[in-house]
């Protein structure tokens, strides 16, 4: 974390730095992935998988592949049946099977309803005729 601190102090992006082209020009409002995960410990994430699969839970921890330990976590698989949930106490998630990531505001129960919803909507918008 000391590293991309030093990185953003200097202006430089993640990719400047792994490239070891210029730093670009300091932006004070960039933030790296890792910052915004950071200010995420201790809220409810609402986490969509490559697969079929969705989650919600409390954000534990995590490292800079995005695999985080959730804790109070509800699984919900989306099968042609309907809608499975398991209820899981703690867990550890790879990072390679995350897609989406998104903070839960509103209470889990009304954000399930409500983002689906929205998230549908730009499916419905951005898929080809």
């Amino acid at each position: 974390r000391e590293r991309e601190r030093e990185r953003q102090r200097r202006g430089e992006t993640m990719f400047a730095a792994a490239k070891k082209g210029a730093p670009s020009a300091p932006n004070p409002s960039h933030l790296l992935p890792s910052e915004v995960m950071d200010k995420c410990i201790g809220s409810k994430l609402w986490v969509i998988l490559r697969n079929e699969r969705e989650l919600v839970g409390t954000l534990k921890g995590f490292d800079l592949y995005v695999n985080m330990v959730l804790e109070d976590v509800t699984e919900y698989e989306f099968t042609p049946e309907g809608c499975n949930t398991t209820t899981l106490d703690t867990i550890l998630l790879n990072g390679n099977n995350v897609a989406m990531v998104c903070q839960l505001f509103l209470s889990p129960f009304l954000s399930l309803l409500l983002l689906p919803t929205i998230f549908g909507f730009f499916l419905l918008v951005l898929t080809p005729d």
